[in-house]
């Protein structure tokens, strides 16, 4: 019987329809059993999860002997997914991505293997989505039957929900990385064969009939014609379903595939909202990476999320999403620079120059004194840094000038970089030899890691291919370095030469104003190295603002004739955050926890009592002229005095603010530079004014505010993360408040400053300047007729 009724219950009652059952859920359940049961649709199910497991075999197993993308070297697979990027894109796609990637790895224990998890679930789910997707669309656009059999399948693929097939797919296969790789596949596979469908039927009738015409055969004008034509199409439903596949690792992760989104679902489960923070970060960076990668250079203008919102929006919407990427492309191609820039005029010449002695300056102080008897920044880290009585370190070195260090010389050889660059002369020989170059060392790279791989699934020794490998990368590096320089970018030249001295006087002026733990030595110092970066950075931030007022900048499109409030509104946010994360809570309320250092640490060494704080000391000096000779209350005060010492020992929560005089002292410097980008943020909105060249000024200055007020909290933070070790005294979230708030000003200057460029010479412009200067050579009834000439020629 398909249905039980019950005579004894009323039409209208609510519960009549519950009193009859169909049994669908039953006659699935037995299907199932039946079909894992059977040996026939057992061998098929084998055969269906064969390229599966075969994929994860090859990618993510750890068979003895031999590697998978979870246990090689994380260089291999930074410099993997550089040359990925490289070939897909372009090389500064490829360095970005690679940096991106290398973050992932610094998050904690265990992230880089999920990460690197995470990248090959991706990359099995994807292969095998396009191996089927791409060739199922092609077959959908070329036969209009297997289209009206496709189609609806892809409807209710996209309709039902993924927990609705879940379960049958581990009925069938397991809970792991295939049965989740499958549900993952049905959820991602119908954008690429949508849009591949799309793409061949939108290839024009004339062009396929001209190409048969002229004697084409039907593979030729697959492979000749629509296939080509159809590429914008199917790169599009490749993306889409890249990103789809990315959403769905959450639902992955349930089914025991591992990777980033079993961190996010321990997180969820266990409340811990700094690993659900720090994995958050990762997938979103892996995300970015492989989004980046996939896309193609007129599509990249739409950020990450929108993309992801976009394919939400358009899964069964195809030509609806190529009409929103076109019109993106549209307006990027509307508003690319051509010609060659201006050339350097005296004044900013001027400047430039002393940018590149500033910037010279900052280099010079790296090998100079930063420290002296103690670490200035290491020693809020590791307590062996306290006292280093008799020696002296450099601006690199962990006990130096240690990241701060480290940034005055990255802005440094910014400094010269962008201050070089207008003086020289432009080549068209030498980029291309560059490119050329790059091209070799890629595709010398990619042979080495393929023989590597060969060699790798053999389980033979891989000899001195990986430091060859290695080699070839680093060169690549350079070389793209170098093009980059060549070929020039907007901001090498006078803003960047301004931001650049920024970087450098705000990250030596952090180490001088940084205060010093009571522990630390007295004779502490700071070294010369220090006076002499704030110098330099003095000398390249003159230089930049000499050269930023003469230069000339217009803007690639004109700017609205109105004043943006939001600027100033949004720069007075970050103020208050700086204010607040300055003073936040210190020790009067240690249970919040805000401020900028933090320490938890269970002291591994014994403080002498020149050590201990002065109120405890006197607390033990009176408890020992109070005990006397009694050996009684020596026994108590020395109990007492245990006590004292280990309160100051056993780990107790040490918070410090931006502003306690024990502290750090980086939140007075911090509200400063907030309140300098406050004003600028008035010039950038253009309420002094809406003239392009004041604003780009205004925007120049408040994005190096903003650069400045990062390089504080940010030279402090990574400085500690350097020498900790154990339990790790760190950078409260004071400290990323401020960061925070920091890229908040920087983005609100950078949102005017990326609209302008160097102003361009045209060609009719130079014949033009040729004439006069002819003209200048004749005589005066001469020069009057050749000049009418010129004028009328314009």
């Amino acid at each position: 019987m398909l249905f039980l009724a019950q005579d004894d219950l009323s039409v209208l009652d609510n519960t009549w329809p519950e009193s009859f059952r169909f049994p669908f859920g039953e006659w699935i359940r037995q299907l199932v059993f039946w079909a894992i049961n059977n040996p026939v649709t057992a061998t098929i199910g084998d055969i269906i999860e064969w390229p599966f497991a075969t994929f994860f075999e090859l990618i993510l197993s750890n068979q003895a002997g031999r590697d998978s993308i979870t246990t090689i070297p994380w260089v291999w697979l930074v410099i993997g997914v550089f040359l990925i990027a490289s070939v897909t894109r372009n090389t500064r796609v490829g360095l970005a991505s690679a940096a991106m990637l290398s973050i992932c790895g610094f998050l904690g224990p265990a992230y880089w293997t999920e990460t690197a998890t995470t990248i090959g679930f991706i990359v099995v789910a994807v292969t095998l989505c396009s191996l089927v997707g791409i060739p199922l669309g092609i077959l959908s656009g070329r036969f209009d039957p297997v289209w009206n059999v496709v189609r609806p399948v892809l409807d209710g693929m996209q309709v039902i929900h993924s927990f609705v097939f879940m379960l049958p797919f581990i009925f069938f296969f397991s809970i792991g990385e295939v049965s989740a790789t499958m549900v993952t596949m049905v959820f991602a596979l119908p954008p690429i064969v949508r849009l591949t469908n799309l793409g061949i039927r939108q290839v024009p009738e004339d062009v396929v009939e001209a190409a048969r015409s002229y004697g084409a055969t039907e593979a030729k004008v697959l492979t000749d014609v629509q296939l080509p034509l159809a590429r914008p199409a199917i790169m599009t439903g490749l993306n889409q379903t890249l990103l789809l596949a990315i959403s769905m690792l959450g639902i992955a992760a349930l089914m025991g595939a591992g990777g980033l989104g079993r961190l996010l679902f321990r997180a969820i489960n266990n409340l811990d909202l700094g690993l659900g923070a720090s994995a958050g970060l990762a997938f979103f960076l892996v995300a970015v990476i492989l989004d980046r990668i996939s896309q193609t250079e007129e599509q990249d203008s739409a950020g990450l999320f929108t993309k992801i919102r976009d394919a939400w929006a358009y899964r069964a919407d195809p030509e609806g999403m190529l009409a929103a990427i076109d019109g993106r492309i549209e307006d990027v191609e509307a508003s690319e620079p051509e010609e060659r820039p201006t050339p350097v005029g005296g004044t900013e010449r001027l400047g430039l120059l002393a940018g590149l002695v500033g910037g010279a300056i900052g280099v010079v102080s790296l090998f100079l004194t930063w420290s002296t008897n103690a670490g200035g920044v290491s020693s809020w880290g590791r307590f062996t840094d306290e006292d280093l009585s008799g020696l002296s370190f450099n601006g690199w070195q962990a006990s130096g000038g240690t990241f701060y260090g480290i940034f005055v010389g990255v802005f440094a050889v910014a400094a010269i970089l962008t201050a070089a660059r207008p003086l020289i002369g432009r080549s068209e020989v030498i980029p291309r030899l560059l490119l050329k170059g790059q091209g070799m060392l890629l595709g010398a790279l990619a042979a080495i890691i393929l023989v590597i791989w060969v060699l790798n699934l053999l389980d033979v020794g891989f000899g001195p291919l990986p430091t060859i490998g290695l080699i070839v990368f680093g060169v690549a590096v350079a070389l793209v370095l170098i093009e980059v320089f060549i070929e020039g970018t907007p901001r090498l030249g006078a803003d960047g030469l301004l931001l650049a001295g920024f970087g450098i006087f705000a990250s030596a002026l952090a180490f001088a104003l940084l205060g010093q733990s009571i522990w630390v030595v007295e004779s502490y110092s700071d070294g010369i190295g220090v006076w002499v970066g704030i110098i330099g950075g003095a000398v390249a931030l003159l230089g930049g603002l000499v050269a930023t007022g003469n230069a000339p900048y217009g803007s690639r499109k004109p700017l609205v004739a109105k004043v943006n409030w939001g600027m100033p509104v949004a720069a007075v946010v970050a103020l208050l955050l700086v204010v607040g994360s300055a003073f936040g809570v210190g020790d009067a309320e240690r249970s919040t926890q805000y401020g900028w250092y933090f320490d938890e640490r269970v002291q591994s060494i014994q403080r002498t009592s020149a050590d201990v704080p002065p109120d405890i000391q006197a607390e033990i000096e009176r408890l020992e002229a109070e005990a006397g000779d009694d050996i009684n209350l020596q026994i108590v005060a020395a109990q007492e005095i245990t006590n004292l010492i280990n309160s100051i020992q056993t780990g107790d929560l040490v918070v410090h603010t931006g502003v306690d005089s024990e502290g750090p002292g980086l939140g007075w410097l911090s509200i400063g530079l907030a309140g300098l980008g406050v004003a600028t943020s008035f010039m950038t909105a253009g309420a002094l004014g809406l003239d392009e060249r004041r604003r780009w000024i205004g925007a120049t200055l408040t994005a190096g505010l903003g650069l400045a007020l990062m390089i504080v909290p940010m030279g402090f933070t990574l400085g500690i993360v350097r020498v900790a070790t154990g339990a790790n005294p760190l950078a409260g979230i004071g400290a990323f408040v401020t960061f925070i708030a920091g890229f908040v000003v920087f983005a609100i200057g950078r949102s005017v400053l990326k609209e302008f460029r160097r102003n361009k010479i045209y060609a009719d412009v130079e014949i033009v300047d040729a004439r006069v200067e002819t003209v200048h050579g004749l005589g005066a009834a001469d020069a009057q007729d050749a000049q009418e000439v010129i004028l009328v020629g314009q």
